[in-house]
């Protein structure tokens, strides 16, 4: 009876872990439904993946709170629970941020990225794979030329010393090197498109690519533009910079 009595008192003091838990199981479901929602307007999967994150970095400031309250009053028990929940809601930012780095979560809102900005490769394939909830192919100028200009400087055509015909299959070679689904292939158009897979969400994004004829040779131009989303974290910026670089490899 004693012991019991002197249990008791403590008891109340559990109510904090219902309250964490549940804070903690809806930042679970935002999580979960988020990729789901990707093309169903007027929502937006990226802007509420964001939501979400900054749902999570609010709640781990809180718990943290929490848990100096707790240290502060010697309540072991809110403590240990408001340990956890920091710790639990602070899981997904750090993942992101392991994922993808600070300069990718830092990207402008925009989701489609092209070597050339002023007359940009344009999608022929890609218009019949697209639904009707999902971003249009149509370029949409010089608002999202002049971010991406800002942002990624370095994104500029190629200008191989190779004929048109060979800068094409180098192309080629280089796109199924990357594990892209290859489209179709024009090449009295000198045209490629292509898909591929975000590496963080799954999302599937549109490539085209452009070879012309150019004073040294061969010009060689690139677009990749997301099908969900107002922006893309970086991914598209990143799959130009790799092709980039591996071209003709």
């Amino acid at each position: 009876m004693v012991i019991m009595n002197s249990i008791a008192p403590k008891l109340p003091r559990s109510r904090y872990l219902p309250r964490f838990a549940a804070l903690l199981i809806g930042i679970i479901l935002l999580l979960l439904i988020s990729a789901p929602l990707a093309g169903m307007p007027p929502l937006d999967v990226f802007l509420g993946f964001a939501l979400t994150l900054l749902l999570c970095l609010i709640t781990a400031v809180l718990a943290l709170a929490a848990l100096l309250w707790g240290l502060y009053k010697r309540n072991r028990v809110l403590s240990r629970h408001a340990g956890l929940a920091a710790i639990l809601a602070a899981a997904p930012l750090l993942a992101c941020v392991a994922t993808l780095g600070p300069a990718r979560l830092g990207a402008p809102p925009i989701h489609d990225i092209s070597t050339d900005t002023v007359n940009p490769p344009q999608f022929v394939a890609a218009r019949s794979l697209r639904s009707a909830g999902e971003n249009s192919t149509a370029y949409a100028g010089a608002r999202i030329a002049a971010l991406q200009r800002q942002a990624y400087p370095d994104i500029r055509p190629l200008h191989p010393p190779l004929a048109p015909a060979a800068a094409l299959a180098a192309a080629m070679r280089t796109a199924r090197h990357l594990g892209w689904r290859i489209v179709t292939m024009d090449p009295k158009a000198g045209r490629i498109e292509a898909t591929a897979s975000t590496p963080v969400l799954g999302f599937t994004d549109d490539i085209v690519i452009r070879v012309e004829p150019d004073a040294s040779g061969s010009r060689v131009d690139i677009r990749s533009a997301s099908r969900v989303g107002v922006g893309d974290f970086g991914a598209n910026a990143a799959r130009i910079r790799l092709f980039l670089r591996r071209f003709g490899s």
